[in-house]
C-alpha cells in the first residue's frame, strides 16, 4: 500500500511545487495512466472496422464478400428462422469487435474501457444500426431490438473472454 500511498501524494502535488522536468514526466505518467477517451475510441473504430469486414464478409447478406464465396453463414443462420438470424447476426457482428478490442487496447485503456462496459455494446451496436439503416437495410423495431440485445450481450462477454486471452499473451 506505501507505493499506492506514494503516488497518490505525488499526483495530487500541485504543479508549481514540481520542478519543470518532475513536471513533464509527471504529466506523461498520467496521460499514460489515464488514457483519453479520444485514443481509445479511435481504436475501438479502428477494431469494429476490422472486424465488420470480417463478420460482414462471412455473410453474404450485404454483398461484401472479401475471403468466402457461397452463402456463407447466412444459410446457417437462417436455419435458427428469422428473429434467430438476427440474434446470431447481431451477436456475431458485435461480439467479434469486442472480442479484439482488449488484444488492441494497453492495460490502462482496457481499464478505463472496462468501467463502462455495458453501455459501450450498445453504443456499437446502435451505431452499427443506424449505419446499416442509413445504407439502405430495411428491419423493424423489434428485429433492431433483437440484433442488438444479442450484440450487447455477445459484446460484453466477449470483451471479458478477450481479455483473459490477452492476460495470457503478457509476459
Amino acid at each position: 500500500m506505501k507505493a499506492k500511498d506514494d503516488f497518490k501524494d505525488f499526483e495530487s502535488m500541485p504543479e508549481d511545487s514540481v520542478p519543470p522536468f518532475q513536471s513533464r514526466l509527471r504529466s506523461s505518467i498520467l496521460k499514460e495512466l489515464d488514457p483519453s477517451w479520444m485514443r481509445i475510441a479511435s481504436k475501438v473504430l479502428g477494431v469494429h472496422v476490422f472486424a465488420s469486414l470480417i463478420t460482414l464478409s462471412l455473410c453474404r447478406q450485404f454483398g461484401v464478400r472479401i475471403f468466402f464465396d457461397g452463402p456463407g453463414l447466412m444459410e446457417s443462420f437462417m436455419k435458427l428462422g428469422y428473429l434467430g438470424c438476427m440474434a446470431a447476426c447481431g451477436a456475431l457482428y458485435v461480439g467479434a469487435t469486442f472480442l479484439l478490442i482488449p488484444l488492441l487496447l494497453t492495460y490502462d485503456e482496457s481499464r478505463k474501457f472496462q468501467k463502462h462496459l455495458y453501455l459501450q455494446p450498445l453504443l456499437v451496436g446502435g451505431i452499427s444500426l443506424a449505419f446499416l439503416g442509413g445504407v439502405g437495410e430495411i428491419f423493424s423495431l423489434s428485429v433492431g431490438a433483437i440484433w442488438l440485445a444479442s450484440g450487447w450481450l455477445s459484446g460484453s462477454l466477449a470483451f471479458l473472454f478477450g481479455q483473459k486471452i490477452s492476460k495470457a499473451f503478457q509476459y
